[in-house]
């Protein structure tokens, strides 16, 4: 007997301490309604703007920097294939397909996230036949190896795999550096002796080497620049490539790393440009000249005026806006397309 009472106060004791905990969830939830009913509404409620809450776009002191929005080292994150896109984009299962076939050798899809960019505008080349046997051959010229990183020609394998009608082309500075690092990279013999036929050394600053390259394997129908990431010499291959004879009309150029061009290391700067040093900037005046320009009408923009201040490019972006069809920037990237 005494052992049953005292089962049942122990569950009455229990009882009490739920009854005292909904009750005091219940008391809390009331005078946080309370609060929100008694207080000022906001001011968004009266669609009157907050003056006070509106930032100063002319203060630069308030502005944060970019490189501090970069995702920070040690961070870095595969991305799923199932969270590379929605099911209802039409290019998902091209995103989820990239993502799979990249390897550990490739930081493409990662934080990168360059599987969104590639799925579109490698669309035409991946899907230009009712299958893989029947797709045209084209040409494709990849800027850079890789060859400073551990494990190197990441994107060689990626973009082989991905595309199967490929002729893969790549342009390296120190070749001699990427052969040492095949058997770490777990390259085949075969795939080792495919590049070294298919590679050529040079510097992407130097416009004669790029002719050399391009007459020797070109011209190209996809142009993919992952080298150095130095803003110069970025600048200095696409403003040469891509209104070039060696960028075949309909053609894609594509320029990967873009973030590093707010980050001094690279030749970049947090700071706003106004001269046009670094790609971002080149690529804000292309978007400028190519919303203000139309080829077929006078417009009051043309050759001799520069735009938001930018004078630097001004000689040479007008006439790549004029060749350009369409550019479509994601996370970090930008690609051109040539008409």
């Amino acid at each position: 007997m005494g052992f049953e009472v005292k089962r049942g106060a122990i569950v009455i004791v229990f009882a009490c301490l739920a009854l005292i905990f909904v009750f005091n969830k219940h008391v809390l939830v009331f005078f946080e309604q309370q609060r929100e009913i008694t207080k000022e509404p906001a001011a968004q409620a009266t669609h009157e703007p907050n003056v006070a809450t509106i930032p100063d776009l002319t203060d630069r002191s308030a502005r944060v920097p970019m490189c501090s929005l970069l995702p920070q080292k040690g961070k870095r994150r595969k991305t799923s294939a199932t969270a590379a896109s929605s099911a209802w984009d039409v290019f998902g299962a091209d995103e989820r397909e990239f993502v799979k076939l990249a390897s550990p050798c490739t930081d493409k899809t990662t934080w990168h996230k360059y599987q969104h960019m590639y799925a579109r505008m490698l669309y035409q080349f991946k899907h230009s036949a009712a299958s893989a046997t029947e797709a045209k051959p084209f040409k494709m010229l990849e800027i850079g190896l890789g060859c400073n990183m551990r494990c190197v020609a990441g994107g060689f394998r990626l973009f082989r795999d991905y595309l199967p009608n490929v002729q893969y082309h790549a342009f390296e500075s120190n070749y001699s550096l990427c052969r040492s690092g095949f058997r770490r990279s777990g390259l085949s013999g075969s795939e080792g002796k495919y590049l070294d036929a298919h590679v050529c050394e040079g510097s992407s600053e130097n416009p004669a080497d790029l002719d050399k390259c391009a007459k020797r394997f070109g011209p190209f129908d996809l142009i993919v620049d992952d080298a150095s990431h130095m803003q110069a010499h970025i600048i200095a291959a696409f403003t040469h490539l891509f209104p070039s004879e060696h960028l075949k009309r309909g053609g894609v150029y594509v320029i990967e790393d873009l973030q590093v061009g707010y980050h001094p290391n690279w030749g970049g700067s947090e700071k706003e440009q106004t001269d046009g040093l670094t790609a971002p900037e080149m690529i804000k005046e292309l978007l400028d000249w190519k919303l203000a320009s139309n080829p077929t009408r006078n417009c009051p923009i043309d050759n001799k005026i520069s735009i938001g201040g930018r004078r630097r490019w001004s000689h040479v972006v007008p006439e790549i806006a004029g060749m350009m069809g369409e550019m479509l920037c994601s996370h970090e990237s930008c690609g051109f397309v040539k008409r």
